[in-house]
């Protein structure tokens, strides 16, 4: 019997925040080409709405969001299947990068790991069911309050944003989380549809 057993989640998050924390100290004239942009969808750049999940703005934002992916991931889904985690990531990252540039037009580019990590932490909520109910709850009315709160007008996003060279998309937790709440639906109808087959 082993005295510690390593879940296989841990080589896709190990590689993903390592990714995120690689890519600021590479040349910026990348940036552009892996971020949403508003011709996207009309230049047939269909690769950005993932990209864009992966690059960032600094280096104060890449260590915002690899901490924060790293925490939610090994703390909500360490019993999860390898291949369910990654469906729901990619899944999260594709929602937020399309819909943040239909969505919010206002944004020309955006960057940044915190939808899908707003979307992860959701979805987390209903997966990590080796928590306690009432801790999961707590969990999720705090991420809903926080994100509602994001949305209402004159919301002063500032105190955060000063670690930041540009404007936190918020709108893009909105999605991220609405994309993690659609995920876990879907998965949950659809094994109770194949299980009756």
């Amino acid at each position: 019997m082993a005295l510690f057993r390593i879940n296989p989640i841990v080589i896709p998050v190990s590689l993903l925040t390592f990714l995120a924390l690689l890519l600021p100290s590479l040349d910026q004239s990348y940036l552009k080409q892996l971020t949403t942009s508003p011709n996207t969808l009309s230049d047939y750049e269909y690769w950005r709405w993932l990209t864009c999940n992966f690059v960032h703005f600094g280096w104060a934002h890449a260590i915002m969001d690899a901490i924060g992916f790293a925490l939610v991931s090994l703390a909500f889904f360490y019993f999860i299947s390898i291949q369910r985690y990654l469906c729901l990531l990619l899944f999260c990252c594709l929602a937020v990068g399309t819909l943040i540039s239909v969505l919010s037009p206002d944004i020309l580019y955006y960057a940044g790991l915190s939808g899908a990590i707003h979307g992860l932490l959701v979805a987390g909520c209903f997966y990590a069911t080796h928590f306690p109910v009432w801790k999961r709850l707590l969990v999720f009315i705090i991420t809903t309050g926080k994100i509602l709160q994001e949305q209402l007008p004159g919301f002063d996003i500032n105190p955060t944003n000063n670690f930041m060279p540009v404007s936190i998309a918020v709108d893009a937790h909105l999605i991220g989380a609405v994309a993690g709440l659609i995920f876990f639906w879907l998965d949950k109808t659809l094994s109770r549809i194949f299980q009756k087959r």
